[in-house]
């Protein structure tokens, strides 16, 4: 006579439906979260370029996308080198200034930092006001001139380091809900 050990495992580990459910929904909640981190990295700019969402779903993955498709914005996020600018002996108006009286600025635009500050600053996703502020003294300059450049942002790395973590936490939470 034979002695049997049973052993019973069962079929699936996991409820793949509900584990891809839940992959999803922390899928769209994460890049919920990015489009508006996007956002306001613009939130204060007088021409808000458009925020993009998309999510694919396919059968090996899902995948979403965020971004602004705009040429400013890909220049103050990429940063710039020391460029001209201003047409060749044609003015442009800068508004905004309120200089004290009897006060030149040296050295070009914005050299005085108590007269100019960025809305934006690497490090920082969030855009502020920054000064000059509208409506005030309005200056005219010939172009063109040097300008440093700009120090790049970096927001699409700033946003993906902030949303990151929390996309992980749900993931992890999608297995352990969907295991039985």
């Amino acid at each position: 006579m034979t002695n049997y050990i049973t052993v019973k495992a069962p079929k699936e580990i996991f409820n793949v439906k509900k584990y891809r459910a839940q992959l999803l929904r922390a899928l769209e909640v994460s890049a919920g979260e990015a489009a508006e981190h996007f956002k306001s990295s613009v939130a204060t700019f007088s021409h808000k370029p458009q925020v993009h969402k998309r999510i694919t779903k396919t059968k090996n993955a899902n995948k979403a996308r965020i971004w602004i498709s705009d040429e400013n914005y890909a220049r103050l996020n990429n940063g710039t080198n020391t460029h001209d600018v201003g047409r060749g002996g044609k003015y442009m108006r800068f508004p905004g200034y309120n200089m004290p009286p009897n006060t030149t600025v040296k050295g070009g635009l914005g050299a005085n930092k108590h007269l100019y500050k960025s809305k934006t600053a690497p490090g920082r996703i969030k855009a502020e006001l920054g000064f000059p502020r509208p409506g005030t003294q309005l200056i005219v300059r010939r172009g063109p001139w040097p300008v440093k450049g700009i120090e790049p942002r970096k927001f699409d790395e700033q946003i993906a380091a902030a949303v990151g973590p929390d996309f992980i936490k749900r993931t992890n939470e999608a297995v352990e809900k969907a295991m039985k």
